[in-house]
């Protein structure tokens, strides 16, 4: 399929748009993700004086994943629910 020059500029633009609106929102994630990690090496070092193991850091990026997934599964669910019950 062949694009005329005023669509492909179109297109274009669509492109680079949308690719600066997800890059933001996945930069965005990525600080709400790691403000709790950042958080708990911080309390963990003022409690035992000693930093968090790669171990223990991937355990806790485990739980909030683990949170996050079922958090967004409830949401999901609900709008599901209700989309579902309207009909």
């Amino acid at each position: 399929m062949k694009l005329s020059p005023g669509h492909k500029a179109k297109l274009l633009k669509f492109s680079q748009k949308t690719l600066i609106v997800l890059d933001k929102l996945f930069v965005l994630l990525v600080k709400i993700y790691e403000k709790p990690v950042e958080k708990a090496k911080r309390d963990f070092y003022l409690e035992f004086k000693t930093d968090m193991t790669e171990d223990e850091l991937r355990e806790l990026r485990y739980q909030i994943t683990l949170r996050w997934s079922v958090a967004v599964f409830v949401v999901l669910f609900l709008i599901f629910f209700i989309w579902r019950s309207g009909r």
